[in-house]
């Protein structure tokens, strides 16, 4: 398997897991800096099946430093609520650049958070991962899947809103060839 991951630097768990991918890149700054890479990787010829790794900032907080500030929608921009929407907004325009490079290619793209954020109850608009009891927000995380329109009418498009437990993406990726 040809396996690369792009991801936004940080030192996390995520960081161990990139280490044993065949190539890995990191990238310092908005998460929009990945594409380029992931134009590159698409680029690069193998006979195998491969596996791209995109590993976001997304909504992180503090959220107003997730976006570049020309792609703010919301307003006032010193506001955390403006501020995580305008992260959403960005991330699903990054999404959308994505899925432009995919669509002529037999390729999938699997979604999810790696975690939720919660508001803190005391404080307005303060966002946080949660804590020792953390709220449902705090890992109950958004996930989908799309399908490049090449892949046709092979693949199951009937099932929505499920609840699915990313424990099982190890059996996807080995399921899918990827592992």
């Amino acid at each position: 398997m040809n396996g690369v991951v792009l991801r936004i630097i940080m030192n996390t768990a995520v960081t161990s897991i990139a280490m044993r991918a065949m190539e890995t890149v990191y990238v310092r700054g908005f998460d929009e800096l990945l594409l380029p890479h992931l134009s590159q990787a698409l680029q690069q010829k193998t006979q195998q099946k491969k596996l791209i790794v995109l590993h976001l900032n997304g909504s992180h907080e503090p959220a107003c430093s997730a976006y570049p500030q020309s792609s703010a929608v919301f307003q006032p921009q010193d506001d955390q609520d403006a501020c995580y929407d305008n992260s959403i907004h960005y991330t699903d325009s990054l999404l959308g650049q994505v899925f432009e490079l995919l669509k002529d290619r037999r390729a999938s793209v699997m979604y999810f958070a790696d975690h939720g954020l919660e508001r803190d109850p005391t404080k307005k608009n303060v966002y946080f991962h949660g804590g020792r009891e953390a709220s449902q927000q705090a890992y109950h995380v958004p996930m989908f899947i799309w399908y490049s329109p090449v892949l046709g009418d092979g693949v199951d498009r009937t099932t929505e809103n499920n609840i699915f437990s990313t424990a099982y993406n190890n059996y996807i990726i080995n399921e899918r060839g990827w592992g």
